[in-house]
């Protein structure tokens, strides 16, 4: 899509190259400290099977759902270092996706 219709953020190359690898980065640090959260609770990441202990802590205090909103900053991050919105765009039509999906399901009692 990029070389149909070019839309590039703007950014100058080597500014847009370090803060799109940040944001991978801390991206990819939060989602290994989900992970190491889960093992400490000694409950499953895997949201098909079943849940033994419900996190409120750490980044659950204030979201239903942190690992998703982490995982969404490697495309962002993609965007900014390729300086294109359509990665951007494409992490939009990824987040509508997740949020339809997850809107009809019940969280266990």
């Amino acid at each position: 899509m990029e070389y149909v219709i070019p839309l590039s953020i703007g950014i100058d190359s080597p500014t847009n190259y370090y803060l799109g690898v940040g944001v991978i980065i801390v991206s990819f640090v939060s989602l290994w400290f989900m992970f190491k959260l889960f093992k400490r609770y000694e409950t499953e990441i895997d949201p098909w099977k079943t849940t033994s202990k419900i996190i409120t802590t750490g980044p659950y205090k204030y979201s239903r759902n942190p690992v998703y909103i982490f995982a969404c900053g490697v495309p962002i991050g993609l965007g900014i270092v390729f300086d294109t919105y359509w990665v951007l765009f494409a992490f939009v039509l990824n987040y509508c996706v997740l949020h339809r999906s997850e809107k009809g399901r019940k969280i266990p009692e």
